[in-house]
């Protein structure tokens, strides 16, 4: 966990310096349920949560930040999918 508080910590700084801009959650719709490989604790804190429908993520576990931060909000979360979050993305394409 600490390892992925550290690589969360090194993005943004990256950011930062190449004068780019985080993808935004800001603007999701009531009951969005968010899809990715990986949502990070410090993404996931900096989104409307009240919006948030559930999450799904290939990577991550039941202790993992993100899944305790969905957890304190009631929100759903499947986590650790490996590959067959890709399915997901194939089958709304």
């Amino acid at each position: 966990a600490r390892a992925d508080d550290v690589h969360a910590v090194g993005r943004q700084i990256c950011l930062v310096l190449l004068g780019q801009d985080d993808v935004s959650l800001e603007n999701i719709p009531e009951g969005a349920i968010l899809i990715a490989d990986d949502i990070g604790a410090w993404d996931l804190a900096r989104a409307p949560l009240k919006r948030i429908g559930g999450v799904v993520c290939g990577h991550g576990g039941a202790t993992s930040h993100t899944a305790i931060i969905a957890r304190s909000h009631g929100i759903p979360a499947v986590l650790g999918l490996g590959g067959q979050v890709n399915a997901l993305r194939t089958a709304r394409d």
